[in-house]
């Protein structure tokens, strides 16, 4: 099985940046926006003790490995231009995937979406109470 030590999941539409998340396998956190229209250009970065990296890993399916090393530009993209690039990094290397699709159009696959809304949910409490605290 391969030994994940970090991600980042950059999700953006048309020129704009709504979620762009770096987790680390030390507890190191790095997130710009929830994935949200409501774009929030605040990075905040820090170090969790918590075990949230390895929470998300356990989305890392067979099914979403099959997508990866791979750019796929979906056909037929109504409404603005998406983008969900997630890159996943190993001792020996990284393995990734893009989307490209439009906003009303069908996005990424279940598996893809899965992990992303994951990492989002995982990552929410310290986020926010990042936010809450540089008020």
């Amino acid at each position: 099985m391969d030994e994940y030590l970090m991600t980042t999941i950059t999700l953006g539409i048309e020129t704009e940046t709504l979620l762009a998340l770096l987790m680390h396998i030390d507890g190191t956190i790095n997130r710009k926006g929830d994935g949200s229209m409501k774009i929030d250009n605040k990075m905040f970065m820090g170090i969790t003790d918590e075990k949230i990296f390895q929470e998300l890993m356990k989305y890392i399916t067979d099914e979403f490995k099959d997508f990866f090393g791979k750019v796929y530009d979906l056909p037929n993209k109504q409404g603005e231009t998406c983008s969900i690039e997630i890159i996943l990094g190993k001792d020996n290397g990284t393995d990734g995937v893009k989307f490209i699709y439009g906003s009303d159009s069908m996005g990424p696959p279940r598996p893809v979406a899965e992990f992303v809304e994951a990492a989002i949910l995982i990552t929410n409490p310290w986020f926010y109470k990042q936010k809450k605290d540089r008020k």
